[in-house]
């Protein structure tokens, strides 16, 4: 037989006489009431003790009345009984304004609030969930809700009505049991943040968070035993492991703690110092307090570990992250190809009145369809010689860094006629993805192609490329090899050993993310960079003569591509340019750079 104290008594007669009041005026209104939290479990302590009372409705007409009649007579009996409620509960006033702001947050909390009455559709009794809308969106997130139901069915005490404990079923997942620890965690850490300037308050919320730790924690684990005793000594045992082999006569254990017995000891110290019996001074209050959030910080660390890193759930929890890596890599990876290949178009703002007073605004479509191609086309009655100027990754027709226009007036003044344009997505022709050169190449194609029907023979057709658009002349070479020759300025190897240096530059990721790139351009694209290869396609055209040009000081692609392709073509030139960085090579030397560029296309060319 139980022997209950005389707190329990009192509190017992408050509850069959405050149940009796409301029932016999409401009695056809209310379908049951039930009772959980320390009086339902026989622990109820005056002043220290709050009280959980849910009263369920059978329809919501007369809520608020109810409601109003229940809390006056709650604290009718209050005054009768001493039982000392205003002490702790949310719903009184203090004197004091800091305990006011902070009962007015636990209010709005729902903490400390005596009777909850809940008209039908508010809770779901039988999957244990909260339904009402207003509360739904913290309940997803804050509120352990399907403990909470455990709780009406294990511990709750029917005092009117019909008994629901038998139709509760909640569905415990991980989410839940994630959010049962994670309460004690923001308590802990609220009692933190507030012990500067109301130590007394942060000790009362260190210690909720304490004593609510103790049944969240085993919740998580899906262990319920009866008393709070029975609760520290599992929880003890739980979390220490013990490592233990044999090697032939030799004899290897290791016993480890995820919690010590001091550690624990600390429930202990913080129902001493919720029932009066243990007093804390100022400086012990704050080490307490600091305490028990580190305390809370181990102990979900530590029953997580003992529920899930085990020897059953390790390849399981292995295969997870493994599976969440893959996910979050190639996610990444598809957004920084999304970034990659949908620059920003850049506005055509230059005139072409700066290279010549004559020219001739010229629109093709491009060879891999509708994509209408713009350019300026330069004639001069000189030559039938004509060269395609090509600008690099970021830039429309006019690239002021390379110094198109004066390059182009250069080359117009010793007789050759030129056509610039703007790749796809770039300047006055029609948006398209930026694909590093494996449509941009039939973008070039075509421009050869519109000089062709103009009258101009392939093998009086020149390139001269820079940067990246060095690379997209090269893989074009298939489409139109009778071009006579291609000035290849600062251009790249390989585009698989370019994205992986230019990768940390452009997205700010790690190299390794470049073959996560790779696989979204081939699969969602189309885009396969292993063919995009400009050494490999060199190759294919022995006896083709190019002229490759790179500065020594070239910090975005390295001399050493200019090098492997010229070895890529015996038959080529080689020009280093002393001091000169990227794509500056005619800025650097611009007389030497027209005669190296004009002596090789009079060469080259017929």
């Amino acid at each position: 037989m139980t022997i209950l104290s005389s707190d329990q008594k009192i509190i017992n007669k408050f509850l069959k006489e405050l149940v009796e009041k409301i029932t016999d005026k409401y009695s056809e209104d209310i379908d049951f009431i039930i009772l959980f939290g320390s009086a339902a479990r026989g622990e109820f302590k005056r002043g220290v003790s709050d009280i959980d009372l849910v009263i369920q409705l059978k329809n919501s007409q007369r809520q608020k009345e109810i409601e109003m009649y229940s809390t006056k007579i709650f604290w009718e009996l209050n005054r009768k009984y001493q039982t000392k409620f205003e002490r702790v509960l949310s719903t009184t006033k203090s004197p004091n304004i800091i305990d006011n702001f902070f009962k007015h947050i636990e209010k709005g909390a729902h903490l400390y609030v005596p009777i909850f009455v809940f008209p039908p559709g508010w809770l779901d009794w039988e999957k244990g969930r909260i339904t009402r809308l207003r509360w739904r969106l913290p309940s997803i997130f804050f509120i352990h809700q399907a403990f909470i139901f455990e709780k009406f069915k294990e511990e709750g005490k029917i005092l009117y009505g019909r008994d629901v404990r038998s139709l509760i079923h909640p569905k415990i997942n991980f989410w839940e049991r994630w959010k049962a620890i994670q309460i004690p965690f923001w308590l802990s850490l609220f009692s933190v943040a507030i012990l500067p300037f109301a130590f007394k308050q942060a000790v009362k919320y260190a210690i909720k968070a304490v004593l609510y730790e103790l049944g969240s924690a085993l919740d998580f684990m899906d262990i319920k035993p009866k008393t709070k005793a029975e609760r520290i000594k599992i929880l003890e045992k739980r979390t220490t492991g013990v490592f233990e082999r044999k090697f032939i006569d030799f004899h290897f254990k290791l016993t480890f703690n995820l919690l010590s017995s001091r550690d624990v000891g600390i429930f202990s110290q913080a129902s001493q110092i919720k029932s009066g019996v243990l007093h804390l001074t100022h400086k012990d209050s704050n080490k307490f307090v600091v305490r028990v959030f580190w305390f809370v910080i181990r102990t979900n660390w530590s029953v997580f570990l003992a529920r899930y890193f085990t020897k059953k759930n390790l390849i399981s929890v292995l295969v997870g992250i493994i599976t969440l890596a893959i996910i979050v890599y190639f996610s990444i990876s598809f957004y920084a190809l999304y970034k990659l290949i949908h620059p920003k178009p850049k506005p055509l703002t230059a005139s072409p009145i700066h290279i010549s007073q004559e020219y001739e605004d010229v629109l093709f479509l491009s060879k891999s369809g509708d994509i209408k191609i713009s350019g300026w086309f330069f004639k001069s009655s000189k030559s039938d010689k004509v060269i395609i100027l090509v600008s690099g990754s970021d830039q429309n027709r006019i690239d002021p860094g390379y110094g198109t226009d004066k390059v182009a007036h250069d080359l117009l003044s010793r007789g050759f006629s030129v056509l610039l344009f703007d790749f796809r997505g770039r300047g006055n022709s029609d948006y398209a993805i930026y694909s590093i050169g494996a449509f941009e190449r039939y973008d070039l194609t075509a421009a050869h192609d519109y000089l062709v029907r103009r009258g101009y023979a392939s093998d009086s057709i020149g390139i001269i490329a820079i940067s990246l658009g060095a690379g997209t002349a090269i893989l074009s070479l298939p489409q139109i090899p009778q071009v006579c020759g291609i000035v290849a300025d600062s251009g790249y190897a390989d585009i698989r050993t370019l994205i992986s240096r230019e990768l940390p530059g452009r997205s700010r990721l790690p190299k390794f993310f470049s073959w996560g790139i790779s696989f979204w351009a081939r699969t969602f694209y189309k885009v396969k960079f292993d063919e995009l290869i400009p050494t490999e396609v060199i190759r294919k055209f022995p006896d083709k003569k190019f002229l490759f040009i790179h500065g020594n000081k070239d910090e975005d692609i390295p001399i050493q591509d200019s090098i492997l392709l010229s070895k890529a073509s015996p038959k080529s030139e080689l020009w280093i340019v002393p001091e000169a960085g990227h794509v500056k090579a005619y800025q650097t030397a611009p007389k030497e750079y027209i005669r190296r560029v004009t002596n090789y296309f009079n060469e080259v060319c017929n």
